[in-house]
């Protein structure tokens, strides 16, 4: 046995010494080889590098077809200069193939700023949240499989696969693009001054100044002035075919008018008239609510604009500047408490009715009905009511998964107790559900907070927010350039041959 272990030892020691023979034979060659061809000067080198990165520049830039066209232009064809090109990437290294890369990038990005593209058409360029996303990536889909199939027809590629691959890769470079340029501009956003919002209560504060300050002004308005002001309203309605037992609203009004005949009329009266007229609009009369905007209209017009005979006495034109601002500002306040009501009885309510686990219901229902009559709010708080009252995409797939968490829920409470006694699974989807409410309600805290700041700063959504900086502004700028970026090399990766 000795003998058989010590032969078999021999032979692998033979072996090794054979393998390092070999290896030793094969370095001598090539430093023999190495020494009989001399290197090139570097000005051949430097012309040889320079023409290996242009001709892969070409290839990526044309799919392929730069060695198509060489070939049938010199006569060598296609596959002479395809092993040429193949030699260039194996002396360029990593900088042939970020040449040819760019030669890729180049083509679909410099057609785009032609405006030969899909992506960004069709309305989608605007289009915000997950809809818009997908749209996006689907029309980049589409550039993605035309390039891939073309750059696949080039390289003599199966072109369904070239084509299936490019798609992939737009519709993934895009999603890549926006959410890298989503990321660099929350990151930058960090960095932007907050906007100051008045709290409600000083809001409030400057609305009674200001009308103390149209008060102070003085204004007493001229009785021809209020003979005016009834005249003009009187002629309005009757234009719109008033009737005063199809508006009543705004038949209250004309009486006061007529009651105030020959007698002047302070500011304050004046402006008790607009609040009053105000009060009459009437939900789902449409023609009483269009001759109350009317009478209002007239009101606010010999406020603001009095001729020379209709002002008595006072400062007219600082007591309209301030009566502006006061009604502004009491609008603002008005606005924001009526949503602060609503939700403090969604919490009441919820409360009263059970855990308060169904505070989301409750608060969204009752904002509803403001959305429903939103008489005096702005197009923007108008849009930022809807998304309390609907919640967003991921908020609501939240809030369904929520229906799992046992808060607010008779039946999920008993089962995520006893339940988990007997199956730890039942106690882990009530977690998760707990969880998942919980992400969901916080989300409805948050848009209602949004809707209350557009309110206080005065009803315009950009007021509310902090200003994009020039990082943010360049990388949604660059969002659509990234993504074609991404997407140009997917395509020319699905479309050129396994190296």
């Amino acid at each position: 046995m000795a003998t058989d272990a010590l032969k078999q030892k021999a032979q692998q020691e033979l072996l090794r010494r054979k393998a390092m023979a070999e290896l030793a034979r094969r370095q001598q060659m090539t430093q023999e080889a190495s020494q009989a061809q001399p290197e090139a000067p570097w000005y051949q080198q430097a012309g040889q590098a320079a023409d290996d990165v242009v001709r892969l520049l070409a290839n990526g830039a044309t799919f392929g077809y730069a060695d198509k066209l060489a070939g049938y232009m010199g006569g060598e064809g296609t596959e002479a200069e395809r092993a040429l090109t193949e030699d260039a990437r194996e002396r360029a290294g990593s900088a042939g193939t970020a040449a040819e890369l760019v030669g890729a990038i180049a083509t679909p990005v410099g057609l785009a700023r032609q405006g030969a593209t899909l992506a960004g058409r069709f309305g989608t360029g605007a289009m915000t949240g997950a809809p818009g996303l997908a749209a996006r990536s689907g029309l980049m889909a589409a550039e993605g499989a035309g390039y891939g199939a073309l750059t696949a027809t080039g390289n003599d590629q199966d072109v369904q696969q070239g084509a299936i691959l490019g798609a992939l890769g737009g519709a993934a470079g895009n999603v890549a693009g926006e959410a890298l340029a989503s990321g660099v501009g929350k990151v930058a956003g960090l960095f932007n001054r907050q906007p100051q919002i008045p709290a409600l209560d000083d809001v409030s504060q400057a609305a009674r100044s200001a009308y103390q300050r149209a008060e102070q002004a003085g204004v007493i308005f001229t009785p021809q002035a209020v003979d005016k002001l009834r005249s003009n309203v009187v002629r309005d309605l009757t234009d719109i075919g008033f009737d005063p037992a199809l508006q009543p609203g705004a038949a209250a009004i004309v009486n006061r008018l007529n009651a105030l005949e020959g007698q002047n009329l302070t500011l304050t009266g004046l402006d008790t008239l607009r609040k009053v007229a105000s009060n009459g609009f009437l939900p789902g009369n449409r023609s009483n609510n269009m001759a109350i905007s009317r009478i209002i209209e007239k009101i606010d017009d010999i406020a603001t604009n009095p001729g020379a005979d209709d002002i008595l006495a006072g400062d007219s034109k600082a007591a309209s500047s301030a009566l502006k601002e006061a009604r502004e500002l009491w609008s603002r306040q008005a606005k924001a408490t009526r949503v602060e009501d609503a939700v403090n009885r969604a919490d009441l309510r919820a409360s009263s009715t059970g855990s308060g686990g169904n505070v989301d219901n409750a608060t969204r229902q009752n904002l509803r009905r403001l959305l429903e009559n939103p008489r005096g709010f702005t197009a923007d708080e108008r849009a930022a009511l809807e998304t309390v009252v609907r919640g967003t995409p991921t908020q609501n797939a939240l809030r369904l998964a929520g229906k799992l968490s046992p808060s607010g829920n008779g039946l999920m409470a008993a089962l995520g107790v006893g339940g988990a006694m007997v199956n730890p699974a039942v106690g882990a989807l009530s977690l998760g559900g707990m969880g998942a409410k919980a992400i969901a309600d916080r989300g409805t805290q948050q848009n209602v907070q949004k809707l209350v700041d557009i309110i206080l700063a005065g009803g315009n959504r950009s007021a509310a927010e902090a200003a994009p900086n020039a990082v943010q502004r360049l990388a949604q700028t660059e969002r659509q350039r990234i993504a074609r970026i991404l997407m140009a090399i997917g395509a020319h990766e699905a479309g050129t041959p396994a190296r």
